[in-house]
């Protein structure tokens, strides 16, 4: 079955960037906000849906069996190759927590209209917030057109309507704090903004059915794993691994759930707070225990495009990208016909 909403067909880029959602873009993991709007919406369920908690913890406990249960141990995993198998073997944990969700009937009468109103007005009371800098990037690549650079975010969010949503209130909110006065047409120039990022994410069912939606279809099309963010990436994105040859491509995210994709593109940027948080912390510990090395964005030097060993780099958000050279090198790349 095909993907419910196709990709816009554009001429081939010679820059594709790629964003992870949650984590990566926002501050912090954003589920539990998208949920809050199922708990806050009138039901005439019976029994209502338990406490969201109910749900976190049968994740964990899952996750925690899953772990518990698999062939090797995080420390006797020493290659990428062996972190991805165990990676992708979290998908029935996925799924099973995904039809817990649709089974207790959480998002019931939740339509579309009212993820993307609230996803906009939790962003305008800063309930979620999205990393400095994002919008500044996304203009600066927007201006070599569309035949230069293609920006995506993939992610593995329930709704592609709540993160649309919170991309569209976020780069309103950035606007507006440059404090730049703007004729009508330059707002609604500016609105459309956002519109140029591509999101592939599942979807719920925006009449309000109830389902967290797959989206190649089917009981287990859905994107819940690293597997499936390096499949968009591949097969909706045209990613293919060429080592800076040819059209270049990027991937940024922020934890485990990222990691192949990360090693699939050219360049891979990982975000780091100041205090890292958990998925942070294990997507380092990961990293150092398959032996890929990941440095400091702004350490980038020109001789190490295509390198033969796979490196990767971190930034805190997206003005250290955009300031870093490596990010002028990608821009000078795509601009080259």
């Amino acid at each position: 079955m095909p993907p419910p909403y196709p990709p816009r067909r554009t001429p081939t880029p010679r820059l594709v960037f790629l964003l992870d959602f949650d984590g990566t873009l926002t501050r912090h993991d954003t589920i539990s906000a998208l949920a809050s709007l199922a708990y806050s919406h009138p039901t005439r369920r019976q029994p209502p849906p338990p406490p969201w908690s109910h749900f976190t913890d049968a994740y964990l406990d899952d996750l925690r069996r899953y772990d518990a249960h698999y062939a090797t141990r995080a420390e006797q995993r020493r290659s990428v190759d062996e972190e991805v198998a165990y990676l992708r073997g979290v998908r029935r944990v996925e799924r099973a927590s995904v039809e817990r969700v649709e089974g207790a009937g959480v998002f019931e009468g939740v339509t579309g209209e009212v993820v993307g109103r609230g996803a906009e007005e939790m962003v305008r009371r800063g309930e979620v917030g999205l990393r400095g800098g994002w919008g500044r990037m996304v203009r600066v690549m927007m201006r070599m057109g569309r035949g230069g650079v293609r920006v995506g975010v993939v992610s593995v969010n329930w709704s592609r309507v709540w993160v649309k949503g919170v991309l569209r209130a976020g780069w309103e909110e950035e606007e507006e704090e440059e404090g730049a006065e703007r004729e009508e047409g330059e707002r609604r120039g500016r609105e459309k903004g956002s519109e140029d990022v591509e999101v592939v994410a599942n979807e719920l069912d925006v009449d309000g059915g109830g389902s967290l939606g797959r989206y190649w279809g089917g009981e287990d099309g859905g994107i819940w794993t690293g597997e499936d963010k390096a499949r968009v990436a591949q097969e909706v994105f045209g990613v293919r691994e060429g080592r800076w040859n040819g059209k270049i491509s990027v991937y940024v995210g922020d934890s485990a759930t990222d990691l192949e994709a990360l090693m699939l593109v050219d360049v891979g940027i990982v975000i780091r707070d100041e205090v890292m948080g958990s998925s942070q912390v294990a997507l380092g510990e990961t990293l150092e225990r398959v032996e890929i090395e990941c440095r400091w964005i702004g350490e980038f030097a020109r001789k190490e495009e295509g390198g033969v060993r796979k490196t990767l780099w971190w930034a805190r958000d997206f003005d250290d990208i955009c300031d870093s050279p490596l990010f002028s090198t990608l821009l000078d790349r795509a601009s080259k016909p």
